[in-house]
């Protein structure tokens, strides 16, 4: 698979969208999900900890199997395309409003 430069789009709760992508952070197929969560908490300020992301109605978990250790998923295993949007949501404790 070519490992060339794809731009993703992040749409938040509160309908807002960011572009993932810039020089600094390229995003390719082989991205690993852990890289694209750092990405999107440098981009939003999110912990990736507390990220929920879901693309094609697809839950977008680090590891194989929704495993906690061994082979890393990639942006490649999901099957995203250029100009794909990824939805996040946030695991959060307690109550209070964000804003993103």
């Amino acid at each position: 698979m070519s490992d060339k430069q794809i731009q993703l789009f992040l749409k938040g709760a509160e309908g807002k969208t960011v572009l993932l992508n810039d020089p600094s952070n390229p995003v390719t197929p082989s991205t690993t999900i852990k890289k694209l969560k750092e990405i999107i908490s440098n981009k939003t300020g999110y912990p990736a900890k507390e990220q929920v992301l879901v693309y094609a109605g697809k839950p977008l978990t680090e590891y194989y199997q929704d495993q906690t250790s061994g082979p890393e998923m990639k942006v490649s295993d999901y099957n995203m395309v250029d100009n794909a949007t990824i939805f996040m949501g946030l695991r959060l404790l307690g109550g209070g409003s964000i804003e993103f």
